[in-house]
């Protein structure tokens, strides 16, 4: 049985916010990876929250998109740069921009029949 991270207050509203955002994407479902909660789309990662509590991980083709127009709110780790992900500060990223990454992290990685489902579908991915 996997250990379950504990999470501060503010953490589990992050959690929240994301578990919303998430749920309104065809084919997702929620589960622990390394004992915090991650979002995937058949058996696909879109997103996991890191253990400080305040770092979301997330699939992104592109990172260097998100890095270098938001800079205080994307970044990368060393153990990240084989990774087709990007991190983000939850405390300063807003909703709208949460919404958008986890929204596309979900089309890079869902099948293009799960994309028709989503209201949003436009046949294309459109990065930031």
């Amino acid at each position: 049985m996997e250990k379950q991270v504990l999470f501060s207050a503010r953490t589990q509203a992050y959690l929240e916010t994301i578990r919303e955002i998430v749920k309104q994407l065809p084919g997702t479902e929620e589960y622990l990876c390394f004992g915090t909660p991650a979002f995937r789309t058949k058996k696909r990662l879109i997103a996991r929250l890191q253990e400080d509590g305040n770092t979301l991980s997330v699939y992104a083709a592109d990172r260097d998109i998100w890095i270098n127009q938001y800079p205080e709110m994307f970044f990368v780790t060393p153990h990240f740069y084989n990774y087709p992900a990007v991190l983000l500060k939850l405390s300063v990223i807003p909703t709208r921009l949460l919404r958008q990454v986890i929204t596309e992290a979900w089309q890079q990685t869902a099948p293009k029949s799960m994309l028709k489902q989503h209201p949003d579908h436009k046949g294309s991915v459109k990065l930031s």
